[in-house]
């Protein structure tokens, strides 16, 4: 299940952005951003960002020159943009 919410992340977040982590200002930060407004879109945000996060440190591992505690620094202040229990306005049907 972890691997198919992996997909849909770096489906939505567009593989071919990750891909090209050096180019134009990309970061792993603006990477874990961008995961975050993705995923809170969802009704699964945290699994989900867990994943696309995950997915943001393998395509940037190249590039990464910072300690692992920066890392985790990045990745906490990243987390605490997640919603958790938002739920989308019901339609009715008519």
């Amino acid at each position: 299940m972890r691997n198919i919410v992996a997909l849909a992340v770096l489906g939505a977040v567009g593989f071919s952005s990750l891909a090209h982590a050096g180019n134009a200002g990309s970061s792993l930060g603006d990477c874990y951003n961008h995961v975050i407004s993705v995923c809170n879109e969802g009704a699964h945000p945290i699994p989900c960002a867990e994943d696309g996060m995950d997915a943001c440190d393998e395509e940037h591992s190249a590039s990464i020159s910072m300690p692992k505690f920066q890392i985790k620094a990045l990745r906490k202040n990243a987390t605490r943009s997640i919603q958790i229990g938002r739920t989308k306005p019901a339609t009715r049907g008519n």
